[in-house]
C-alpha cells in the first residue's frame, strides 16, 4: 500500500497492490478524511509491492509496482488526474518483492532497483528521463533477498541499500558509488531471516538506523547505524514470544517514551518492553487465552497499570504498576462470557476509573474503588457477540462513551454514558460483515470522533463519521479485496 497525492488537490490518495488480481486499486481522497471510489488499473503477474515518484519529471506522481509472478516491474504514469497511462513492464530478477525509486547516480532522474527473491540479487535499472530506463544491472547479495531498505547509510551524499534475506542470517550493505553501481559488504548479522525493515533514526544521532522483523524468532532488532555504513550495536530485541493475539502502547516507565505490551495467548502471559529500544523483557503471567490489553493509572499512584481480557478464563488480570516499568503479580476480576477487548476510562464520574469489557454477549462495566481493585461487573445489554470496543466522548458532553463491534448481528452498538454509571438505551449502525476492531477518531478534521471498522467476514472496512450528538452518518464501505499487500 501506497499514500501520495495523484490529482494534485493537496490530499492523500490511497494505493493498493492486489496480489490476487493482478491489478492495483486506486482511491482518491476527499476532504472530508474518506475516499472516493475504487478504480482498478491492471498490472504485472502477483503484485507485491507498490511505490510511488514522479519518473518522468512532470511534476505528476506515478506508480511502480514490483510484480512477484511475471518477474518484473510495472510502471504507470501519471496523468494529473488520478487516472494513468498504459502499463509498462520493464524485466528484473526472478520473484522481485520489492522495490525503490530513487536517484542512485544524482543525475537528478530517478532510478529504480528491486530485490529479487527466486534469483538472490538486486537489479538496478538507470532513469533515462521520460519514465524510461537503461537495462537492468544484476548485483549478487546471496540467499533470497526478503527485504531491503533504500537510504544513505554511510553520509556520503550517495543512495545505499542494505537487504536482508533467506539462506543467510545477515544483511548486506550495498554502498552507493553515484553512478549507479555498488560495492557490496557484510553490514550485520540477523540472528535470522529478516522478513521486513525500516529505517530511521531510534537514538537520536541523526543516523541512519535499522529496524529488523526477525521471521525465526518472532523478534524486532534494532541496529544503531555509525553514519559509515556500519551497524555494529545491536540494541535489543523487543518482542521475544509468539502468538501475539493483542498490544498497547504506553508510557509505562514515566519517561517520557512509549513502551509495549504484549499479549501471548498460546502461553497465558504479556511482556513488558520497555524502551522502545531497551531490554531484557520482562513477562507476567496472566489467565487463560489473553486478547486484549489497556493501560491506565488504576490506583492513583501515578504509575502505569495494565489491565488483560483473559478470553477463555473469562476474567480480566491487573497488574499494578511499582514504578520503573515493573509490575507486581496479577489480581484476578471476574468479567463475563469470553472477554474480548477492554478500555480504561471514568464512566461514572466519580474521579476513579473503570474498566469496560466486551463480552461474547455483551457488555460489562467493573467499576473502580480508586485503588486498583474493583466491584463484580455490571452487566449491560448489548447485541450478542461483543469483539471490539471502541472509547470515547461521541456527543461531547465530557464523559466517555462505547463503541461496541457486533461480531454477529454485523452492526456497531453505541452506548452513550449517562454520567451515573449507566448508559442510555443502545443505538446501532449497520457495517459490514463480523466487524472485529474499532479505531476512534477524528478522519475529516470537524471536531468530531468517527470510527474506522475492520471487517473481518466481508475483508472490507468501514468508516463512520460522527454527528456529534452521539449518532453516526451511515457507514461508507471500503472493498479492498484479492489479499491487499504493499
Amino acid at each position: 500500500m501506497a499514500l501520495g497525492d495523484l490529482n494534485g488537490d493537496g490530499l492523500l490518495d490511497l494505493v493498493i497492490a492486489n496480489f490476487g488480481s493482478d491489478d492495483l486499486s486506486v482511491r482518491l481522497g476527499d476532504s472530508g478524511g474518506t475516499f472516493g471510489p475504487e478504480t482498478r488499473w491492471p498490472v504485472g503477474s502477483m503484485p507485491y509491492w507498490v511505490t510511488l515518484a514522479d519518473l518522468d519529471g512532470d511534476g505528476v506522481t506515478d506508480v511502480v509496482v514490483a510484480n512477484v509472478g511475471s518477474s518484473d516491474i510495472s510502471i504507470r504514469l501519471g496523468a494529473g488526474d488520478g487516472s494513468f497511462g498504459g502499463d509498462t513492464r520493464w524485466p528484473v530478477g526472478s520473484g522481485p518483492g520489492w522495490v525503490a525509486a530513487v536517484d542512485l547516480n544524482a543525475d537528478g532522474i530517478v532510478d529504480l532497483v528491486s530485490a529479487n527473491s527466486g534469483s538472490g540479487d538486486l537489479s538496478v535499472r538507470l532513469g533515462r528521463g521520460g519514465g524510461t530506463f537503461a537495462p537492468e544491472a544484476r548485483v549478487g547479495v546471496g540467499g533470497s533477498p526478503l527485504s531491503a531498505v533504500a537510504h544513505d547509510f554511510d553520509g556520503d551524499g550517495t543512495i545505499d541499500v542494505v537487504v536482508g534475506g533467506e539462506g543467510t542470517n545477515y544483511l548486506f550493505l550495498l554502498s552507493g558509488k553515484g553512478d549507479g553501481t555498488f560495492d557490496v559488504s557484510l553490514a550485520a548479522e540477523a540472528h535470522g531471516t529478516p522478513a521486513f525493515m525500516v529505517v530511521g533514526d531510534f537514538n537520536g544521532d541523526r543516523r541512519g538506523d535499522l529496524g529488523v522483523a526477525v521471521s525465526d524468532t518472532d523478534e524486532f532488532a534494532v541496529r544503531i547505524g555509525d553514519g559509515d555504513g556500519g551497524f555494529p550495536d545491536l540494541r535489543s530485541s523487543i518482542i521475544n514470544g509468539r502468538f501475539a493475539a493483542a498490544a498497547a502502547v504506553g508510557d509505562l516507565n514515566a519517561d517520557g517514551l512509549d513502551d509495549s505490551v504484549f499479549a501471548f495467548a498460546a502461553i497465558n502471559q504479556i511482556s513488558v518492553n520497555l524502551g522502545p529500544w531497551q531490554s531484557p523483557v520482562a513477562f507476567y503471567d496472566v489467565g487463560s487465552t489473553p486478547v486484549g490489553i489497556a493501560i491506565g493509572d488504576l490506583d492513583g499512584d501515578g504509575n502505569a497499570d495494565i489491565v488483560v481480557a483473559n478470553r477463555d478464563s473469562g476474567d480480566l488480570s491487573v497488574l499494578l504498576g511499582r514504578g520503573g516499568g515493573t509490575f507486581g503479580q496479577q489480581t484476578r476480576f471476574p468479567a463475563c462470557y469470553g472477554p474480548a477487548s477492554v478500555a480504561v476510562a471514568d464512566f461514572d464520574a466519580d474521579g476513579r476509573p473503570d474498566i469496560g469489557v466486551a463480552c461474547g454477549g455483551g457488555l460489562s462495566v467493573l467499576f473502580g474503588q480508586g485503588d486498583g481493585t474493583f466491584a463484580s461487573p455490571s452487566r449491560f445489554d448489548v447485541n450478542a457477540g461483543g469483539a471490539g470496543l471502541g472509547l470515547g466522548d461521541f456527543n461531547g458532553d465530557g464523559i466517555p462513551d462505547l463503541a461496541v463491534a457486533d461480531f454477529y448481528s454485523n452492526d456497531i452498538a453505541i452506548l452513550l454514558a449517562d454520567g451515573h454509571g449507566g448508559f442510555l438505551p443502545e443505538t446501532t449502525v449497520t457495517v459490514g460483515n463480523s466487524p472485529e476492531s474499532i479505531a476512534v477518531g477524528d478522519l475529516n478534521a470537524d471536531g468530531t470522533l468517527d470510527l474506522a471498522v475492520a471487517n473481518h467476514g466481508s475483508l472490507d472496512f468501514s468508516v463512520l463519521i460522527g454527528l456529534g450528538d452521539g449518532t453516526f452518518a451511515p457507514e461508507v464501505r471500503y472493498s479492498e479485496i484479492s489479499f491487499p499487500f504493499g
